[in-house]
């Protein structure tokens, strides 16, 4: 692959990139990834824009999931809010591996990513919206490497009509 990044998933906007059939090897996370944004002005984007990668391969070596909870289903009230019909569940160890994995082979878009230190430990969190899922997924991992090949455009909230939109929530 010509670019790569180690450990430094903050260079990175992960909302809207999907996820395409991911899989767990031998303790590494092989995650597919079209659309991701990587930030501006990097040694790997010299552009004045965030850029779209049209495809990454994130490999989180020496994974270690601490919870998986996905969110369950859930029906409309009469405000139209969502609402569970039964509370969420946190799985750890074997069952949390097990349900992830069956979800991350189907795959998901990103919702957000989030890295946060506890215990020592760099914990992230991605936030994983599929069909008929949402869900949470906390792991750590030895080494997060990102490795791509070519962007596709400028990301999609740098465009033009995007920045417009923004401008006219404000008013």
């Amino acid at each position: 692959m010509r670019y790569r990044s180690v450990n430094a998933v903050e260079e990175f906007e992960f909302h809207d990139s999907r996820a395409e059939g991911g899989e767990l090897r031998d303790g590494t996370l092989l995650l597919p990834l079209r659309s991701l944004n990587i930030h501006k002005n990097l040694p790997q984007n010299p552009s004045e824009y965030d850029m779209e990668i049209e495809l990454a391969i994130l490999r989180a070596e020496g994974f270690a999931l601490r919870e998986y909870s996905p969110c369950p289903e859930c029906v409309r009230d009469e405000q139209g809010n969502f609402v569970p019909i039964e509370p969420r569940r946190v799985y750890r160890g074997e069952d949390g591996l097990a349900r992830f994995t069956q979800d991350l082979g189907e795959g998901f878009y990103v919702f957000g990513w989030s890295v946060e230190q506890k215990e020592g430990a760099a914990v992230h969190t991605i936030t994983c919206i599929g069909e008929g899922f949402v869900s949470d997924v906390s792991f750590t991992a030895e080494k997060i490497t990102i490795e791509w090949d070519s962007y596709t455009d400028k990301a999609w909230y740098e465009s033009d009509e995007w920045r417009k939109h923004r401008a006219s929530e404000k008013d």
